[in-house]
């Protein structure tokens, strides 16, 4: 127990990535099936073990210890990698198994977790515009995930597709308050210059980036925070995202003691869904009911009775005006707020919606089209472009196909929504009517 408990190792299964080595035969001891079968038949991956007969559909990302990933290969671990939160592909799996057996590590935690087999993954290889990956300079992955989210929301990068066609602000002739907010400006807008130039699949470095928002490497930190802070030092700077992403939530509230009536319009940026523990699984619409929903709440004085510290019924919650605007962010709250611990439901979520249908009262009909995922140690994104989904993990990509790696998860933390164009609504409606009447002739 005492060798395996000293490295602390973390092993997660996330999805399955197929890798087909030219020239072997069936005689060949799979590495990768190997290795999940050690892991079922030692009671890690019960039922889900199963999935692991098919050597088509074996090949798991899995996080190893820091000490685990120097033992395999040096190549797996450059000098700027996070090595504890390092990815070990089904390609790394001989070498897995040969430092197990060298060290007799077993692993401890027994959550194995293992998804449905992603759709023909496979690495980006070619130059495309807006999928290129972000080195890793330590612990640096919320930030990556945060950018790459904010790169692909395309009012944002509309509203600052002008910065990235003129070059940069010359930060001297910016007023000194402003002057913080400007290097920031500067540096989300060469980094999303860099990302959608379709020049080159290598890896961006966000030094500048690290430096304008006063991070130090190596320190974990929040992908969720990153976002906000940039996206306040935009509008700092007078660059108007609070116009794309900001909606009113409508509501009443009641007094327990005089019975007067309080309308408010509270202004947000997302819609906040706080998980809690025991919750084993939740959709969006859920959530949704949970945030639009009536509520009890505690702490506030009455404007007119004056009574403070009683209960306030807050009801008739919706959006006002049958908000949002272009853009619907949602953020999974995954952190007990008690006990500091990770909550870790599975949450639900549709590639596309219809705000009427929805708690809330909106309108509009909207599209997925940006992921952040958080496994627990490690931080990666998937974004859509033109419908097509990629997974950027650090520096690396990864194609997807027409769909999220699943639309089912409990790793993922924030979701982006964009309003599909009402033009686009009535031709994909049109569409759909002709091909049905064609099969009914």
């Amino acid at each position: 127990m005492s060798n395996f408990a000293s490295l602390n190792m973390r092993f997660i299964a996330i999805f399955s990535f197929v890798t087909i080595v030219a020239g072997s035969t069936s005689s060949r001891r799979d590495p990768c099936k190997a290795l999940c079968d050690e892991f079922a038949a030692d009671g890690l991956c019960g039922e889900a073990g199963s999935r692991c007969i098919d050597n088509t559909n074996c090949s798991d990302l899995f996080w190893f210890d820091e000490e685990l990933t120097q033992m395999i290969s040096g190549d797996l671990v450059g000098p700027n990698d996070d090595a504890r939160n390092r990815p070990v592909f089904c390609s790394d799996a001989e070498a897995v198994m040969q430092a197990r057996e060298a060290s007799d590590i077993q692993p401890i935690e027994t959550g194995c977790i293992l998804q449905e087999p992603v759709v023909n993954p496979r690495p980006v290889s070619l130059s495309i515009a807006g999928v290129r990956g972000i080195s890793n300079l330590g612990n640096t992955c919320y930030v990556s995930s945060a950018i790459q989210i904010l790169a692909h929301i395309t009012p944002l990068r509309r509203l600052l597709q002008p910065l990235m066609d003129a070059g940069s602000i010359n930060v001297q002739e910016v007023p000194l308050i402003n002057q913080p907010a400007a290097i920031l400006v500067n540096a989300v807008v060469d980094v999303m210059r860099q990302i959608w130039s379709g020049t080159s699949l290598t890896p961006i470095n966000i030094g500048s980036m690290i430096n304008a928002l006063n991070i130090h490497t190596g320190v974990p930190g929040d992908s969720h925070e990153v976002f906000i802070r940039i996206m306040d030092g935009l509008q700092t700077f007078g660059i108007a995202v609070n116009e794309v992403v900001q909606f009113q939530r409508r509501g009443t509230r009641l007094c327990s003691v005089c019975e007067s009536i309080t309308q408010e319009n509270p202004v947000y940026s997302e819609i906040l869904i706080p998980l809690r523990q025991g919750m084993t699984n939740i959709s969006l619409r859920d959530g949704m009911e949970m945030f639009f929903g009536n509520e009890e709440i505690f702490g506030f004085e009455c404007g007119d009775c004056h009574q403070s510290e009683i209960p306030i019924e807050a009801v008739d919650r919706g959006f006002v005006q049958g908000g949002p605007g272009e853009v619907l962010m949602v953020n999974f709250q995954r952190v007990n707020q008690e006990t500091g611990g990770r909550i870790n439901t599975v949450v639900d979520f549709p590639l596309e919606m219809n705000l009427a249908d929805m708690p809330g009262n909106g309108q509009g009909r909207y599209r997925l089209v940006g992921i952040v995922n958080h496994t627990g140690g490690h931080y990666y994104s998937e974004v859509a472009i033109d419908g097509h989904w990629y997974l950027i993990d650090d520096g690396s990509a990864i194609d997807l196909g027409n769909q999220p790696e699943t639309l089912n998860s409990r790793f993922v933390t924030n979701l982006v929504y964009e309003r599909i164009p009402e033009q686009q609504v009535i031709q994909n409606t049109n569409s759909t009517n002709s091909v049905a009447e064609q099969s009914q002739q």
